[in-house]
């Protein structure tokens, strides 16, 4: 994959990188014509750092397709009978959740923002 961008399709001005974090966008450097690139799964060198801050991820589970938003409470070490362990607060719950980091990419995603078109 290349670095260089196509022409801005809207106008046909110099199209250019920009964004902050993990969020980064295409936008025309003419009019600021802009496309935003769709979300991509966080790492789990990601969902470490976001577990120091506590930001709130969207999380989904991957055997039925729902959605939420969480803020990571802590990942806790792996032990001699318990995985690495991701723990959240989850925004329209009163209780925590946890889940095994071992899991990540197989039962459930996070990311920085909801996918577009997810409804549920």
């Amino acid at each position: 994959m290349s670095d260089k961008l196509l022409p801005c399709p809207f106008c046909g001005g110099e199209a250019e990188y920009y964004g902050e974090c993990d969020m980064v966008w295409v936008r025309c450097s003419r009019y600021g014509c802009y496309a935003e690139m769709p979300p991509v799964p966080l790492t789990v060198e990601q969902l470490r750092n976001r577990a120091e801050s506590h930001d709130w991820i969207w999380v989904v589970n991957l055997n039925n397709g729902t959605g939420r938003w969480a803020a990571i409470d802590r990942i806790t070490p792996p032990t001699s009978v318990e995985d690495e362990a991701i723990w959240w607060n989850v925004a329209d719950d009163r209780h925590g959740d946890k889940t095994t980091l071992r899991d990540y990419g197989k039962t459930w995603l996070a990311y920085d923002r909801k996918p577009e078109g997810e409804t549920k």
